[in-house]
């Protein structure tokens, strides 16, 4: 286990944690905040968390349609990018290799690029519209961990080797 691919492990698990997403339904019916995988909604019929698999489960069974099908679709696609991007993080941990840490930070880019595509899809380019309102908070953050895990291992230098200057 290699101390210099801890940092780069827990922001990636950190991820998990971030508000992605708060929102506001339609013309204030409900509001909510969205995390990777799964949601906390408060409308007048009543609060709770929603998981990513029971939306999925709601896509299939055409309760969703339309755009908020495919806004679901993509938002699940992101979210199985970015488990596999933790996956390859643990891993790089574990074996003490750099590339995996680069192509996790791809993947997270590219996770994040599709969370934008999914709350525009749902809400409008302006992420305001009969939809509702939304605030991307947790895709910025996405996007910094991707730039800290790509450029930030990758000196030749590493402190816990001894260097030898004769």
């Amino acid at each position: 286990m290699t101390p210099r691919f801890r940092i780069p492990l827990i922001l990636q698990i950190f991820l998990f944690l971030v508000p992605m997403n708060i929102y506001v339904i339609g013309d204030g019916i409900g509001s909510g905040i969205q995390w990777l995988l799964f949601r906390y909604t408060s409308t007048s019929m009543g609060n709770g968390f929603i998981f990513l698999s029971r939306e999925i489960g709601f896509v299939g069974s055409g309760i969703l349609s339309g755009r908020s099908a495919l806004s679901t679709g993509i938002w699940a696609l992101a979210a199985a990018i970015i488990v596999i991007a933790t996956i390859l993080a643990i891993y790089a941990y574990l074996v003490g290799e750099p590339s995996y840490i680069r192509f996790s930070a791809i993947l997270n880019f590219s996770t994040a690029v599709l969370l934008i595509l999914a709350i525009v899809l749902q809400y409008g380019i302006s992420l305001n519209g009969p939809s509702g309102i939304s605030v991307p908070l947790g895709i910025p953050v996405i996007l910094i961990v991707a730039i800290v895990q790509y450029y930030g291992l990758f000196s030749e230098y590493d402190p816990e080797e001894e260097i030898d200057l004769n």
